[in-house]
This record gives structure tokens, C-alpha cells and sequence, in this order.
């Protein structure tokens, strides 16, 4: 009987597929001086007593006709590539020893080193082919599919670093098989920690245990503020570092920098957290923390600036309150802010003044409403607004003092007039 065939008593049991076998391997075998050291071992046990090791480092050309007669195992041979020799005759019981996986042909044999039937197969470390690497992919989707346990998640990490050190990856991603591990989702999006200041405000974009390259944004310090959110983010151990790694993650999928779509949905989700969180949790807010959320209110200004300002998707942040005042510890709308308003019409919370920090971005801010001085809609919003928390049973029953009443009056009174005239 062929040694691969089950008996019949034990057809009914399922066996592991021959990539959950070498994936469970690699992920216990390091990629590192591990490889060398199990091909001397290997030698040892064979009774050599000479080894060479000679690291070629050619590149192949994935373009070219690999061999003129075109074999078909000629895709296993191309560089660079690492050649190990010693002196001991390769028998055929070697040679099946070396196709077994989990078992070895020497674990009845004490005066052997290795009996595991593990080490060789650590050179699959650098040995994967395109195919492999995407079956490797589709086998951790699989596993990940409802629940994500630390065995498939250090998998995930395995294959994503190995994924990003291949030697030919661009020209792979082009026209190898390789191309469509952008479809499989194999990765495992990076998560914030429990105590970071950004899940404090709002809790992490995720519906997914396992996504796609191509339902990502690149990681990065000054990305993950801005997508965290309304978009999924690459794990942390892949960095945009070279041009090699940025035109791979294009031909991934990968969104390099993050879609103005995304960032709008951002700042509109922090923008409502916030204000419903100084609104009602009084103790939320400290002076720090308003400092930490006035950078990183002013990192969407920054971003959303830089875009193109003429995007009807910036319209959807007309009707959001998105600027925020540390100070007062409060949001209010673009509408509700005038750019170059005097110290005498300043109306807290209602009528308040661009700070000089943002101004940076006027051209935003005037797009979504603000303007650059007071007309009479402002104090009839503000006229609104009063009314509004009047009638606002958990509102304070006078938030403007008589004094103020009179100045605000005063003023809505004079800018009438003279809109008028």
C-alpha cells in the first residue's frame, strides 16, 4: 500500500493540508540562523564530515523563458538562492524522510540529533513560491473566518513579513499568481491599545477579524488620527520605508494616504463624540486633553486643506460641529464662527472667533460657512440658540447675564439696522 493512502479503517479521519502543516512549522521555527542551523544538523545526522554553504545572489529574470526546454519544475530553481552540500550520500530513505511532514525517518534512532521530522522544513521559510504564498493566505482567511486566535494571528504576521522581504515582490505582484493575495483577507488590521487617548474618544473601526490589502490605510503616526475610525489600518509592522515598499502597496491596493472620504467621516464621528462628551461628562475633558483633541482636530484641518477644497464631500461637514474651542471646551459649526470677529461680539458658547492656530485653514472653514465678519444671521442664531436652551430642561436657566443681554441685544439690533440701510 502507498504510504500517502489511508487504510480504510481511517478514511473517514480529515487530515491537515500540506500548507496548514508547513505553516505551523514556520510559525514555530524563526526566519533567521535557525535555517542554518538545521542543514548542519541535518549533515550531522547524515554522518558528513564536510559542509558548504554558498549563498548566490543573482536575480532571475520572471520575464524570460526560465529554460529552453521549458521544464516544468524549472520555476523552483531561480535566484537568488542558498546552496547547502556535504559529503554524505543521499539515500532513498533520506529522500523520503525529506517529504514527510510532522514524522521523521530518524525518531527511533537515538544517536540522531533531529527526530522530529520539523527542522528541514524551515528552509520553507525562503523557499515559498507565488502559489504557496497565496494558499498560505487563503488557508489563515479560512481559520480567521469567525474567530482569531493568537496561533492564525501570529500567522498572519509570519506571511505579512515574509510577503514585504521577498526579493522580487514588484515584478511577483505584476505577473505571477502573487497578484491576487491583494483579494485574500489574511491581515490582521492593527488595533489601538485599550489605554490610548483615541479609543478613549471613540471606539475602533472594526467589523471584520481579518481584512484585505485592498480595505486598508497604510499605518503611520500621523494617518492613524485621521482614519482611525471609518477605515481600516494596516498593521504597524508594515511602514511605507522605501519607494520598493510604497509601489508594492499601490499594486496591493493599499491606500498610501488616506481618501479625503475617510477623513471626513473621521472628523465627523470625533467631532459628534466629543461634543456629546463635554456635553455630558464634565470630567471627560481635562486640560490636557483638550489640548491633545485641539492637535488633533487641527490634524483633519491640515489634511482636509491640503485636498482638493473643491470636494462636495466637505459639504457633509457644513451640518457637524466641527471646530473645537480647549478653552471652552466646546464644538461648534463653521457657521457659528466668524474669522476675524471683535472682542466686544464675542458671544460664549454661541458667536466665538476662529482661534489663530487654525486660521491656517481659513479657506476651509469658508467653504463649509464661516465668515470673515458678523452679519445678522449670527445674532438671530444666537436669538435661536437662547430660545433653544430655554426651553431645554437641562439647560442652566440664564447662561447670559443681564449685562450681556444687553450688549448682545444691543449689537443684533445695530447689525440690522445697518444691513438695512
Amino acid at each position: 500500500m502507498a504510504e500517502d493512502v489511508l487504510e480504510p479503517e481511517f478514511e473517514g479521519i480529515i487530515r491537515n493540508t500540506l500548507i496548514e502543516d508547513l505553516s505551523k512549522i514556520l510559525y514555530t521555527y524563526s526566519n533567521d540562523g535557525e535555517i542554518l542551523k538545521e542543514l548542519i544538523q541535518n549533515a550531522e545526522d547524515a554522518g558528513a564530515d564536510k559542509i558548504a554553504i554558498l549563498y548566490d545572489e543573482r536575480n532571475s529574470n520572471l520575464n524570460a523563458k526560465r529554460i529552453k526546454q521549458d521544464l516544468s519544475y524549472s520555476k523552483y530553481f531561480e535566484g537568488p538562492a542558498l546552496i547547502v552540500y556535504n559529503n554524505e550520500e543521499f539515500s532513498e530513505a533520506d529522500w523520503k524522510g525529506i517529504r514527510r511532514i510532522g514524522t521523521s525517518i530518524k525518531k527511533l534512532d537515538p544517536s540522531k540529533v533531529g527526530r522530529f521530522g520539523l527542522g528541514f522544513k524551515s528552509v520553507f521559510h525562503i523557499t515559498a513560491t507565488p502559489e504557496m504564498v497565496v494558499q498560505f493566505a487563503k488557508e489563515i482567511a479560512e481559520k480567521g473566518l469567525n474567530l482569531l486566535s493568537g496561533e492564525t494571528s501570529g500567522k498572519s504576521k509570519l506571511l505579512g513579513n515574509h510577503l514585504f522581504n521577498r526579493e522580487e515582490l514588484l515584478d511577483e505582484l505584476k505577473c505571477t499568481p502573487l497578484r491576487d493575495v491583494k483579494y485574500v483577507r489574511f491581515i490582521e488590521p492593527f488595533q489601538l491599545d485599550l489605554t490610548d487617548q483615541l479609543s478613549r474618544i471613540h471606539k475602533q473601526y472594526q467589523n471584520r477579524v481579518l481584512v484585505s490589502f485592498e480595505d486598508c490605510t497604510l499605518y503611520g503616526d500621523d494617518i492613524l488620527p485621521l482614519v482611525w475610525t471609518s477605515a481600516y489600518v494596516l498593521p504597524d509592522y508594515v511602514s511605507c520605508n522605501s519607494e520598493k515598499t510604497k509601489e508594492a502597496l499601490t499594486l496591493l491596493g493599499v491606500d498610501v494616504l488616506p481618501k479625503i472620504e475617510v477623513v471626513v467621516q473621521n472628523l465627523k464621528t470625533v467631532a459628534v463624540s466629543v461634543q456629546d462628551k463635554c456635553s455630558n461628562d464634565s470630567e471627560f475633558v481635562t486640560e490636557d486633553k483638550a489640548l491633545f483633541l485641539k492637535d488633533l482636530f487641527f490634524k483633519h484641518y491640515i489634511c482636509l486643506q491640503k485636498s482638493d477644497i473643491t470636494n462636495t464631500c466637505l459639504l457633509d461637514l457644513k451640518t457637524t460641529p466641527i471646530v473645537f474651542f480647549n478653552e471652552e471646551k466646546v464644538c461648534l459649526l463653521c457657521e457659528q464662527v466668524v474669522l476675524l470677529l471683535q472682542d466686544h461680539e464675542i458671544i460664549q458658547p454661541y458667536l466665538m472667533r476662529i482661534p489663530t492656530d487654525y486660521m491656517y485653514c481659513a479657506n476651509l472653514f469658508r467653504k463649509l460657512g464661516a465668515l470673515e465678519t458678523t452679519s445678522s444671521f449670527h445674532f438671530a442664531d444666537v436669538l435661536l440658540c437662547l430660545h433653544r436652551d430655554s426651553l431645554d430642561g437641562n439647560s442652566q436657566p440664564s447662561i447670559l447675564g443681564p449685562n450681556e443681554k444687553k450688549i448682545f441685544l444691543f449689537l443684533l439690533f445695530k447689525t440690522c439696522f445697518q444691513n438695512h440701510i
